[in-house]
């Protein structure tokens, strides 16, 4: 997956909560697509690159364990 070395200023790492500048990826969105380009949202690579991001194949759904969902 490419890499870029900053971080955008405006916006927030679903993974960590932070807009740290480190080296980050995008993460693509569904539905977003317009022939080879879609949107994407940053996740610092470190954040991706830790051991609690799953990805579950049944709803192709990438996840990190242990995120409140708002449920009791």
């Amino acid at each position: 997956m490419r890499t870029v070395k900053h971080f955008p200023k405006d916006e927030i790492c679903p993974m960590c909560g932070t807009n740290e500048d480190k080296e980050c990826v995008a993460i693509p969105i569904d539905g977003t697509s317009r022939g080879n380009i879609c949107d994407g949202i940053p996740v610092h690579a470190e954040c991706a690159r830790k051991g609690d991001l799953r990805f579950n194949r049944e709803v192709n759904v990438f996840y990190k364990v242990g995120i409140p969902t708002g449920g009791q």
